[in-house]
Parts: C-alpha cells; sequence; structure tokens
C-alpha cells in the first residue's frame, strides 16, 4: 500500500505547499488554510510552521500537528463524533438530523468532508498514529471493506447482544414477540444532548405492517446492520468518503 500511495504523490520539484498554522487553534486554522487547497495539493508534501516558533518540519512537527488537529475533531464539545455505543475507546459520527438549519446542516457536511481529507492525509504522509480513533463502521466505510454482522459489537454492543438473543427463541415463541420490519432511530442535536426526536425507519416498504419471522431472521439482521452502520448517518458518512478520497 505504501508503494501505491508514494506513486501518487506530486514530485517535490513540481510543487510543495508550505503552511503556517496556530498551536493553540491547529483544527480551526488548518481548516481556514486547507480550504484554499486543490485536491492535487493534498498529494504534495507539507512543511509546517507554527506561528511564533521557530522549529523546522522534519516530520516530528507534522506528526504533533496532526495529533492536536485530529483530537479536536474528535473531540465530543466539537459536535461531530462521539464515543462508539460498545463500552471502547473509538468514535462514532454524530449526525445532523437533529439540525434544523439548513446552513448549519451544510456547513456540518462541509466540515465532514474535511475530516475526511485529513485523515486520508495522515495515511498518505503516515502520521497513523491518532489519539481517537473512528470506529470499525466508518474504518471499513472508508477503504471499502464489507461490515459484517459481528462487527456491530464494536459499534453498538447493547444492539449486537439483543439481536444475537432473537436466535435462541423457539420458533413456536417467536411470533409472540411481534417483530416487524422496521426500527426506531433516536436522534440528539449536540446543542441540546438532552433533547431527542424518534424517527420510525421502514427498513422495507411498508415494514411496519410486514411480520418478521423466525425463517426471515437473517435477512432483518442484514437490514438492521445496513440501517444502524450506514443509512443512520448517511449523508455524514458520504461527505466523510468524499473528502477521504479527494
Amino acid at each position: 500500500m505504501r508503494e501505491t500511495l508514494e506513486k501518487l504523490r506530486v514530485p517535490y520539484a513540481t510543487g510543495r505547499v508550505e503552511l503556517k498554522v496556530k498551536r493553540s487553534d491547529c483544527y480551526g486554522g488548518a481548516r481556514k488554510a486547507f480550504a484554499k487547497l486543490a485536491p492535487k495539493a493534498w498529494r504534495m508534501s507539507w512543511f509546517l510552521k507554527v506561528d511564533g516558533e521557530s522549529g523546522l518540519d522534519a516530520g516530528g512537527l507534522s506528526r504533533d500537528f496532526w495529533r492536536l488537529c485530529l483530537a479536536k475533531a474528535f473531540d465530543e464539545n466539537n459536535g461531530l463524533f462521539r464515543p462508539s455505543d460498545a463500552g471502547n475507546t473509538t468514535y462514532d459520527v454524530v449526525g445532523i438530523r437533529g439540525i434544523k438549519d439548513k446552513d448549519e446542516r451544510s456547513n456540518k457536511l462541509l466540515e465532514y468532508r474535511f475530516v475526511g481529507r485529513c485523515l486520508a492525509k495522515c495515511l498518505f504522509d503516515n502520521h497513523i498514529s491518532l489519539e481517537a480513533s473512528p470506529n470499525v463502521k466508518i474504518l471499513k466505510f472508508l477503504v471499502g471493506e464489507p461490515v459484517v454482522f459481528d462487527d456491530l459489537q464494536l459499534v453498538d454492543e447493547a444492539l449486537w447482544m439483543s439481536l444475537k438473543k432473537l436466535r435462541s427463541i423457539p420458533e413456536e415463541d417467536f411470533d409472540a414477540l411481534a417483530l416487524a420490519f422496521e426500527v426506531s432511530r433516536v436522534h440528539r442535536s449536540h446543542a441540546a444532548p438532552d433533547e431527542a426526536t424518534v424517527e420510525t425507519v421502514e427498513l422495507v416498504d411498508g415494514g411496519g405492517d410486514v411480520a418478521v419471522p423466525k425463517a426471515n431472521l437473517e435477512r432483518f439482521f442484514e437490514l438492521r446492520l445496513r440501517e444502524c452502520v450506514f443509512e443512520a448517518h448517511r449523508e455524514e458518512l458520504t461527505a466523510l468518503l468524499a473528502g477521504f478520497h479527494e
């Protein structure tokens, strides 16, 4: 992979990027500075200078910059990511469905796109040691790997356990659960985390009226997994992926 990435690098003689940022605001400064860069510039060699510091960028400064920048990006107070519902140290996307203002939603999607670019640049320049790590669904989505049912344990352990228990219920007792091909999706706004809205989502057309028999449980799992790891955050993940591949 490293050889493939190096073939994509713009030769030093063709061009390089020199950037000046403030240590106190690496993330905010990066968003402003990087917004002016063309996609090709992200494949050039970068040389960073921290405002008010005399150090030269021989690699260590860049690593420190990316550490601070992405730590801020994944900070729960930034409103883009939150700790995964799996009791581990990975992070999941917050989502924008709770944001009603159109301009604010658009800005958040641009910010997800920016973070995708940053993650790709870290990988491109081999700065891959992150204090905050995306969870397995985000990582697999970025590199095009399929998400399997047991990956759900690392995303939402409570949901994974409850779905697994359905397999052990005898068929004669299963119909009493009255399962249907629909789920309730809870949305919380970063600005008002204690307030939540609940949306009913059909996994198939007319899903609320389509019962889930034990014989079709695996199909229900497949659709439930897709809703949890992708459909619930389609816009955010699509923006993240777009930035990553730019």
